[in-house]
């Protein structure tokens, strides 16, 4: 029979346990058992050096926590939260942590969810927008990182989300005003900073206040990151020599890399590696926007004609596709040639 209040001490023990070796952490503020409504307590995040103590003047925030535990299996990292925590966390607190501790089959799992300000609001819109109403509502939680200095990193940035988020600026997303860019915020080490931006971003629309004159940050979204591309710069060349700046981006969650060349980038090949063969690429896919004057069009279509004109063949099953886009770049080539050449008069 699952035990209640031991479920809720072993979640919390765990908490405890994950940071414990991050000597700038003190979670002795997670009650366990805790009486309160709404918030379990709080983790602290000091400033210090060497041996010295926790004190007031080096205490940087304090970062507001919930803690569930369960025995149940937990799938596609997705759990419930009761949409009355939702609006006491909109009403009482400025944004929290929330954590859910699995102990399924004895084998512990932790996971988070940043709840800024601005998460709450729309958790809480689009269930006012249902047809039915809710007494929970099923989120998406992440892992925590091996590193429990990777989260305290994540705490960092949403310290400093609360502090763009507090309730009079965001009230002033629901008013319409001249938007002069959206900006994404984040706050982070570089060490972390994949880990920080894969547990979620939020975004801003800058705008002119009249009274001031400055720009001030309102709210506008949450997002997810979809995945994470690692950049390459360098240079491609054809079969004469000539060259171009050219940047690689490969996707850290599939592996797909994207080869972009030309003026503005109106050249793009792709393709994904296989893993497991002596076949070095799966398939590869060629796509040509042109960009800029004729001359700068005409300049890249030449360039991708000699780049592909390589000794390297496509398999018989896509000669017809290959030769049908070779004369279609030449076809193009002919037509920027004829248009060049009518403009001289």
């Amino acid at each position: 029979m699952v035990n209640p209040k031991k479920t809720e001490e072993q979640a919390v023990n765990a908490i405890k346990f994950y940071f414990d070796a991050v000597d700038f952490v003190d979670t002795s503020k997670i009650a366990i058992n805790d009486k309160e409504p709404g918030l379990d307590g709080v983790i602290d995040v000091y400033s210090v050096k060497d041996s010295e103590q926790f004190s007031k003047s080096n205490l940087k925030f304090s970062m507001p926590v919930q803690v569930k535990g369960t025995t149940k299996k937990i799938t596609n990292n997705k759990h419930f939260v009761q949409v009355v925590d939702l609006s006491f966390y909109q009403k009482h607190s400025n944004g929290l942590v929330y954590f859910v501790v699995s102990t399924f089959n004895h084998e512990r799992r932790i996971l988070f969810r940043k709840l800024a300000p601005l998460d709450i609001k729309e958790i809480l819109e689009k269930i006012q927008l249902g047809k039915e109403t809710q007494k929970a509502k099923t989120l998406s939680f992440t892992m925590v990182p091996n590193d429990p200095k990777a989260l305290i990193n994540i705490f960092n940035d949403l310290h400093a989300q609360q502090e763009r988020q507090s309730r009079n600026v965001l009230d002033l997303s629901e008013i319409e005003c001249p938007t002069e860019e959206i900006v994404a915020k984040v706050t982070s080490r570089p060490k972390y900073l994949e880990d920080t931006i894969s547990s979620g971003v939020y975004f801003y629309r800058k705008s002119l206040d009249s009274v001031t004159g400055k720009n001030i940050l309102i709210p506008y979204s949450s997002g997810k990151v979809a995945d994470i591309f690692e950049l390459e710069s360098g240079v491609i060349s054809d079969r004469h020599g000539n060259s171009l700046t050219s940047k690689i981006y490969t996707s850290k969650k599939t592996g797909q890399k994207e080869l972009l060349f030309g003026y503005k980038d109106s050249i793009k090949i792709s393709w994904t590696p296989k893993q497991k063969s002596n076949v070095l690429l799966e398939k590869v896919q060629i796509h040509f926007t042109p960009r800029g004057d004729f001359s700068q069009r005409l300049a890249d279509v030449n360039f991708l004609l000699e780049y592909l004109r390589t000794p390297t063949k496509p398999t018989s099953k896509e000669v017809e596709k290959w030769n049908s886009f070779i004369d279609a770049l030449t076809q193009q080539e002919a037509r920027l040639r004829a248009i060049i050449e009518d403009l001289k008069y």
